[in-house]
């Protein structure tokens, strides 16, 4: 009668362990002997089971310290973007906060909430957003314009950047918030929403 056997590989920590792609690792040669009751011995079959597994180890992760961070621009008059399109005004500090442990390359992807699929260097505005023809940018610690990706941790995701090397504590991601403007200027209400995934490489 036929028998179904199943395998099931599982990783064991035997040192240290660093972070990266693994060495390849020879798994176990797994083999089935079969015995009948009536007589003395085993038959032996060919190995069930033989080859190599490889994978990919990650540090742990940072944890947020504020879930959400508000940024209040200054009060603007449309002659502040008189000199046309991509003018910008009132640039507004702020910083994400985490925490985390040493060891790991950290990268971060910002996406906007009201068009996940924009991938543009402007957040475009929220449906309640009165004003007309003005949109939000933000900059990094480098003062370079941040484009937004997918909300997605994988490496090479589309305008993920590099923060740097994780520290064994607080992890201050500067940042910078300011109008653009986009087209003809009316004036009201400016609201703009994004996320941040963070990836640990």
């Amino acid at each position: 009668m036929p028998v179904d056997v199943t395998v099931t590989a599982t990783l064991i920590v035997t040192g240290s362990i660093a972070a990266g792609a693994s060495n390849l690792m020879t798994a176990p040669t797994v083999t089935i002997g079969t015995a009948q009751s009536d007589q003395a011995g085993y038959w032996n079959q060919p190995p069930l089971y033989t080859g190599s597994a490889s994978g990919v180890l990650t540090h742990a992760t940072c944890s947020v310290n504020q879930s959400n961070v508000g940024v209040t621009l200054p009060t603007a008059d449309t002659h502040n973007f008189a000199t046309g399109i991509g003018s910008v005004a009132w640039p507004q500090s702020f910083a994400l906060s985490l925490s985390c442990s040493a060891g790991a390359k950290v990268l971060i992807t910002l996406t906007d909430s009201v068009n996940p699929a924009n991938r543009s260097t402007t957040l475009q505005l929220t449906a309640d957003s009165t004003a007309k023809g003005i949109g939000i940018q933000l900059l990094n610690s480098d003062s370079t314009l941040v484009a937004f990706g997918a909300d997605s941790a994988a490496p090479g995701n589309p305008n993920q950047w590099t923060i740097g090397a994780s520290p064994n504590g607080t992890l201050q991601i500067p940042m910078t918030a300011r109008y653009v403007r986009t087209g003809t200027v009316s004036p009201g209400t400016v609201k703009a929403l994004a996320t941040f995934t963070m990836s640990y490489q």
